[in-house]
């Protein structure tokens, strides 16, 4: 084999594992009690709710990933209702 054509075995090789990451990284699982923003091309193009999603590689991202579970707030009642009255 020449080295030339070794040479672009290799780069093929690489970039066959590059696309390949890619695609998996395309793949979402989105946990319960989460959503995930998506962009698309830097605009706002949908909210994944829980479940497996398929993004398009190298147009889709996801750029937040909100958790959606309840915050207990603790109050001062003595000023809430001093300021209702």
């Amino acid at each position: 084999m020449s080295t030339l054509n070794m040479i672009s075995q290799v780069v093929l090789a690489i970039f066959a594992i590059y696309l390949t990451f890619k695609f998996l990284q395309a793949l979402r699982l989105v946990p319960n009690q989460y959503a995930h923003i998506v962009e698309r091309l830097g605009n706002y193009h949908k909210t994944l709710g829980p479940g497996f999603h398929a993004l398009i590689p190298f147009v889709d991202k996801v750029v937040y990933k909100q958790d959606l579970c309840e915050e207990t707030l603790r109050l001062n009642l003595k000023s809430v209702s001093q300021r209702i009255m």
